[in-house]
């Protein structure tokens, strides 16, 4: 448990010291070591007693032993004394709860004697992870993981659960620090008594120095007292340090006696206090909603085996009705479990047999649609769970937000076989404008549980609108003139003309004559089609020719062009570098020749 480990690895620490530049792989390696040592020494000691002929013997002998303890630290700084600790730090094992969330755990089973009726499979498992023992059971021994998995390939994590820690172990632990606070405040009394030895000394010396220093004769005398005085302070000093820094937790108050031991704040929480707040609050209803369409276990499994793989996992356990659908297998995540030795535990969910249902699967419907215009609508109808094939099938159509409805049309049919999937086709004649809602229901079966997929509701746009039409012509050619003549005689279209060769005053079989293109977007977005008969496009100015572009792109405008032999070879010859051009070939499903293309 996250909040134990600190506490675990401390206690079971096993501190030792060790000289990091010691570890020799020869025999001679040693000896040779203290051959050098031992010959530096004796260099240090001839030196300095060359040095020394003139002090008093006394204070020879201290210089001496002073210099030798500093070339000792410095061959004792070299060996570079480092503290170890090992510690064997105890990792709990998980448990890992996967639960299917695909709408087929949404699904109620009917058929089954220990569980109602009104509650889906998903329920059951909401209802087990909430109030039920099993993550309480497991949290004895384990780490609990609670993850969810639909269409996705790998599964997402909702919940987790820490081990429960008993009060033995609690109170194990807690003695166990205990002791080790204890035992740290034993040894930095110790050492800490050993600096008061040496800060005694240390006084002594001192004392000794002003006692004999307030002679008037002698005072070169006592010169050593002074120094042996400071070093040994400076020595008591460093001691007392040392036993503080080797007990971090403790007051450096409490190792001279004049305070109480006292855990760190963070320790005084018990354990087991810790692990009920780290207890998370999950909303199991919003966490496990079915929501997927599809069930990929084997891609959601195989992906926990990998990543737990070599961990201190206790097992899987796997929450699903057991029907996959896209993806591989489950023969691949089972092998990945039997190679990492990690149990799968399945918990099936539902019946073994299907559910009655009778659904309507699809409804299908034109957008929009004209008055008097004969149009299909088409449902598709499924039943499993049932040996009937007989259903009877409503069509109703109602306004715009599915009231007022009234009955269209009503029809028996066949589903044959069960599960397959049988058409059904409503002919219609709208007389109304507007919107209309159509739904299409098939009346359920007995004891069906879940009615909620017997219908299917489709919209249709029912609009009373001619198509407007703008015909181009660079001239009175004749394809141009035929299909003005059946257009302009066409009740359900509206015609304008531009004849780009005409003249003010002339006389056209249109609904409206033009003399230029439209400049506005009002002006041109309200053509569905425009047909352009080898038409003058350097007629047109920048912004013409981009509102052209943009009717074409962004109103799905039917833009027709036929070429001809008159202007099409005079625009089309044009290199690159006219915006106004450019965006008139963009539009053109080919690629024009000119004569420079001939020579590259």
């Amino acid at each position: 448990m996250p909040a134990l480990e600190p506490v675990l690895a401390e206690s079971s620490a096993n501190i030792y010291y060790k000289f990091a530049r010691l570890p020799f792989s020869e025999w001679w390696q040693p000896l040779g070591l203290l051959g050098v040592c031992l010959a530096i020494a004796a260099y240090v000691a001839w030196m300095y007693r060359k040095d020394s002929v003139e002090l008093p013997r006394g204070l020879a002998v201290l210089l001496f032993t002073l210099r030798l303890l500093a070339f000792l630290g410095v061959l004792f700084f070299f060996f570079n004394l480092e503290k170890r600790a090992e510690r064997k730090i105890v990792k709990d094992s998980r448990a890992v709860l996967l639960v299917d969330t695909s709408q087929s755990m949404g699904l109620r089973d009917s058929d089954s004697s220990n569980v109602p009726a009104a509650q889906s499979r998903l329920e059951q498992v909401k209802q087990q992870l909430a109030s039920g023992p099993l993550i309480e059971k497991l949290r004895e021994k384990h780490d609990v993981v609670v993850s969810r998995f639909d269409e996705g390939d790998n599964p997402v994590e909702i919940a987790a659960y820490p081990k429960k820690i008993t009060r033995d172990e609690a109170s194990e632990t807690e003695q166990t620090q205990e002791q080790r606070l204890a035992g740290l405040l034993a040894e930095a009394r110790w050492t800490a008594s050993i600096a008061g030895v040496v800060l005694g000394l240390g006084l002594i010396a001192g004392l000794v120095y002003l006692i004999a220093g307030a002679r008037p004769v002698g005072g070169e005398q006592t010169s050593w007292a002074l120094l042996a005085s400071m070093t040994l302070l400076i020595a008591a000093a460093v001691i007392f340090a040392v036993a503080s820094l080797r007990a971090p937790e403790i007051n450096p108050l409490a190792i001279v006696g004049l305070a109480k031991l006292q855990p760190p704040e963070e320790e005084q929480t018990s354990p087991g206090k810790k692990a009920e707040e780290q207890t998370p609050q999950v909303d199991w209803e919003a966490q496990l909603a079915p929501r997927g369409s599809k069930s990929r276990i084997d891609d959601n499994l195989k992906f926990v085996i990998d990543r737990e793989r070599g961990g201190p996992i206790a097992g899987v356990v796997l929450f699903s009705d057991g029907r996959v659908n896209p993806g591989n297998d489950c023969d691949l995540a089972v092998q990945a479990a039997q190679d990492a030795l990690i149990p799968v535990f399945t918990v099936g969910l539902g019946s073994d047999k299907l559910p009655a249902n009778v659904r309507v699967v699809d409804l299908e419907a034109p957008e929009r649609v004209y008055p008097d215009d004969t149009f299909t609508l088409t449902g598709y109808v499924q039943a499993q769970g049932t040996n009937r094939t007989n259903f009877t099938v409503e069509l109703l159509a109602g306004d715009q937000d599915g009231k007022n409805e009234t009955k269209e049309d009503e029809r028996t049919i066949d589903v044959g076989s069960a599960g397959k999937v049988e058409p059904v086709k409503f002919e219609l004649k709208p007389d109304v404008q507007g919107i209309r809602q159509f739904r299409l229901r098939v009346k359920p079966l007995e004891g069906e549980i879940d009615r909620r997929d017997n219908e299917k509701t489709a919209k249709v746009e029912v609009i009373d609108r001619k198509t407007k039409i703008l015909l181009i012509a660079g001239g009175p050619m004749r394809d141009f003139l035929f299909l003005r003549n059946q257009l302009f005689r066409d009740k359900e279209v509206i015609s304008d003309v531009w004849l780009q060769s005409g003249k003010p005053g002339i006389s056209q079989e249109a609904n409206e004559l033009l003399f230029k293109f439209p400049e506005t977007e009002d002006e041109l977005f309200a053509y569905d089609t425009i047909v352009a008969f080898d038409p003058d496009w350097e007629q047109l100015d920048d912004k013409q020719a981009e509102l052209l572009d943009r009717w074409v792109a962004e109103k799905a405008g039917g833009l027709i062009v036929v070429a001809g032999p008159v202007y099409t070879p005079q625009w089309s010859s044009r290199r690159r570098g006219d915006p106004r051009i450019d965006t008139i070939k963009a539009m053109y499903p080919v690629a024009f020749y000119y004569q420079g293309a001939a020579t590259l």
